[in-house]
């Protein structure tokens, strides 16, 4: 029999065949009894199960890092890890709702929350420049002490009250800066604070608390140290307590020159204390290491 004839005859066959009536129109069922509805997950609970569970309770490590010792494994910590990797998802519904709630507030709130963050930061200032040391008494002695060098004569005092001028101009370039920073972070702040709901996006979110930390942390400082100069260095005996006995034009236009360079230095450690990605202090490790060793967490985790 060749392959033309095979096909023929198979083609035949089945014309001539009656197609199977189904259940429904009274044919015959392909099971005679019915599927039970029934908990299928707990049919499969075995020895292994029970073995593993009971490992958990003689560890007495019931959570994910509470319990004695921190060697592995973590049955609960790689039960969730399988477990999401086996739903294909990081977090729970639940982690979710909570950013969501916080998420939700801290933008409805962002204005006036920056608001009052504004109004703190300046009544902090004022407080450190009251009593006499305020920022235009401040400005008034800068320009007493520097005129007053300057009308001594001599090119080395001329060229510290170039010096001061130039970082002066520096230190209100800065304040702009700060200020053009500040309403970029304000304008932004739906934006950035919406990414506290995913916590691949909780960085930006964590990006925009620093930096409006730090601006703030900018105008306080500051002001601390200019109210310290006004109320040290700029009085008729502020300097003889401290053992400065030594007074001139010299050393009045190095006082304000080391001040100015301390006010312009200010934004860059705010920055570095802010963004900074150098390793944790001595303090911060040993504080780590307290907290490892009380409650058995890893430092890893930390």
């Amino acid at each position: 029999m060749n392959r033309r004839t095979f096909l023929a005859a198979a083609a035949a066959t089945t014309a001539a065949a009656k197609p199977a009536k189904l259940a429904v129109e009274g044919g015959t069922p392909v099971r005679q009894t019915p599927l039970k509805a029934d908990f299928f997950g707990t049919q499969y609970y075995g020895e292994e199960e029970t073995r593993e569970l009971n490992d958990v309770v003689k560890t007495r490590r019931p959570f994910r890092w509470y319990g004695p010792g921190n060697e592995p494994p973590m049955k609960v910590a790689t039960f969730e890890k399988e477990l999401a990797q086996r739903m294909q998802t990081r977090y729970a519904l639940k982690d979710l709702v909570g950013r969501l709630a916080f998420a939700g507030i801290a933008i409805n709130a962002s204005l006036a929350l920056t608001g009052q963050m504004i109004t703190l930061a300046n009544a902090l200032a004022a407080g450190f420049l009251g009593d006499g040391a305020s920022a235009a008494g401040g400005a008034s002695s800068l320009q007493t002490f520097i005129v007053g060098a300057l009308a001594g004569g001599g090119i080395f005092i001329t060229f510290l009250g170039l010096a001061c001028a130039a970082v002066a101009v520096v230190l209100l370039v800065l304040y702009l800066i700060r200020a053009a920073i500040v309403v970029v972070l304000i304008c932004a702040a739906p934006l950035m604070l919406l990414c506290h709901l995913f916590p691949q996006s909780e960085g930006l979110a964590h990006l925009w608390w620093r930096a409006m930390a730090a601006a703030f942390g900018i105008q306080i400082a500051q002001a601390l140290v200019l109210a310290a100069a006004v109320r040290v260095f700029f009085t008729s005996d502020g300097g003889s307590g401290l053992g400065l006995s030594v007074t001139g034009a010299v050393i009045n236009m190095l006082i304000c020159l080391c001040l100015l360079f301390v006010l312009v230095k200010i934004p860059f450690w705010a920055k570095q204390l802010a963004f900074g990605r150098g390793g944790s202090s001595s303090t911060m490790r040993l504080v780590k290491h307290v907290v490892a060793v009380r409650t058995g967490i890893p430092r890893a985790v930390l």
